[in-house]
């Protein structure tokens, strides 16, 4: 984090957020197969911020920017320009007059549109502002590349070209949440993920996704790369993120590569999608935002994409038992501990290096009920042994084939009990007896 943190006095703190992150670390070769860790970490979070006004006016905003390959001078400016935004140049109260607004439709109210809009213009400007930053490396870029075109370059330009072409390709990934009005806003850039956990009165627990990676892996965003004239076996050669801060070479730049010149515009762009506009409810219990690396991590240990949020739901759910006011931190170790044991029990090669991780995790309500761990194999086994055992056992019955142990474990399960009893004690007392007749006796 920088020193340069200018709107702190401006800002108050919220108590019910809580950050973490982990450092760059290689995985050794040798046998006890430790982890060095290296000094960069290159995430910038303002989790703890709320401006000091009236209730009507307040709001509560939590972000987090990642750098991406080179990209620590971008997420840096991006930092710092996108909050002298807000506050300075009344980009939170163009958003608030957006908000205000909004008219209520069949479908709800129309917040995302006229906000997008908004915040689109905001971004462009900040980006503008950081390329304007960087002018000098501009300068030296096209310098050294017309030289090397020219057949002018030497081995030193060769290697001044290629350290100005790592400067002008830095870029940044963000995604801000806005809690205005009591409703939750999301804007994104990049692959920088956003979350919301969500606990019925039974304790079973949602993950919805409030936003979406912006890549090639979007359907989306796939679509709107072909519709530049890519060619579908083109859009590999796109770096990702398609939508960022900064990465020049997939801007203005893109002309220079001849595997994306065909284009008929930029394929990489700043403009932010903006989601949500969702009202909180008691039911919603935890925002998230995680960083890329996060997302990598976790699918290098063999999890698919689409059970990436389960497996961060089960993890937050352990971390608030240990600690509800440190739960950033706490997940991201055990993430850690995974990884590396997974890494080094593999049979292929491991993967050699973790990128550092960011994590923030916001309380919007209490109350969240711990997911009851798994039982272990032996516990679940003896649970299904008596689910499936019958008191007299006999040939010609069919075996039971009913499996026990996920409703054994499942976090509902006293309350799906509890409400059988009141059922069965309800029936017990509206049965009534009637004295047998006769006729009843010929019955079968």
């Amino acid at each position: 984090m920088v020193e340069d943190e200018w709107w702190r006095p401006l800002l108050g703190d919220c108590p019910a957020s809580d950050d973490g992150h982990t450092r760059r670390a290689h995985i050794a070769s040798n046998n006890d197969g430790f982890v060095i860790e290296e000094t960069d970490n290159e995430h910038y979070m303002f989790p703890s911020n709320s401006d000091q006004q009236s209730t009507e006016a307040s709001f509560k905003l939590y972000g987090l920017i990642s750098d991406l390959k080179d990209g620590v001078p971008c997420a840096q400016t991006i930092r710092n320009q996108f909050l002298y935004y807000l506050i300075c140049e009344g980009g939170i109260e163009n958003v608030r007059q957006e908000v205000d607004r909004a008219q209520y439709t069949r479908d709800g109210y129309e917040f995302c549109a006229p906000i997008q809009r908004v915040l689109r213009q905001g971004f462009e400007s900040i980006e503008r502002r950081y390329f304007n930053s960087i002018d000098e490396d501009f300068a030296a870029y096209y310098r050294q590349r017309d030289l090397a075109l020219n057949g002018a370059g030497t081995s030193d330009s060769m290697h001044q070209f290629q350290e100005a072409k790592r400067k002008v390709s830095g870029g940044a990934s963000a995604a801000f949440a806005f809690v205005m009005a009591n409703r939750l806003f999301v804007v994104s850039c990049g692959t920088t993920r956003a979350l919301l956990l969500s606990q019925d009165e039974f304790g079973s627990v949602q993950v919805s996704p409030l936003n979406e990676a912006h890549d090639i892996r979007n359907p989306a965003e796939r679509q709107r790369l072909l519709s530049l004239a890519l060619r579908p076996e083109q859009l590999s050669c796109v770096n990702s993120p398609t939508r960022c801060f900064g990465n020049f070479l997939m801007k203005g730049g893109y002309m220079d590569d001849p595997k994306l010149s065909s284009a008929t515009a930029e394929p990489c762009t700043v403009e932010p999608i903006v989601s949500g506009g969702h009202q909180i409810r008691p039911e919603h219990k935890f925002l998230v935002l995680v960083s890329p690396s996060v997302f990598t991590s976790i699918e290098q240990m063999g999890i698919q994409p689409s059970n990436v949020g389960q497996y961060l739901t089960q993890k937050i759910s352990n971390a608030y038992t240990k600690d509800s006011n440190d739960i950033s931190q706490l997940v991201l170790n055990d993430i850690c501990d995974e990884h590396c044991l997974h890494q080094i029990q593999s049979a292929r090669h491991p993967v050699p290096v973790r990128e550092s991780m960011a994590f923030l995790c916001v309380s919007l309500n209490a109350g969240f009920q711990p997911l009851r761990t798994p039982a272990p194999a032996a516990a679940q086994a003896s649970t299904v042994e008596r689910a499936n055992s019958v008191k007299k056992p006999n040939a010609y019955l069919v075996p039971s084939y009913v499996d026990f142990s996920t409703f054994e474990s499942h976090p509902s399960r006293e309350a799906v009990l509890s409400k059988v009893d009141r059922i069965f004690q309800e029936i017990n007392e509206k049965r009534k007896l009637r004295r047998i007749e006769e006729d009843d006796q010929g019955c079968c």
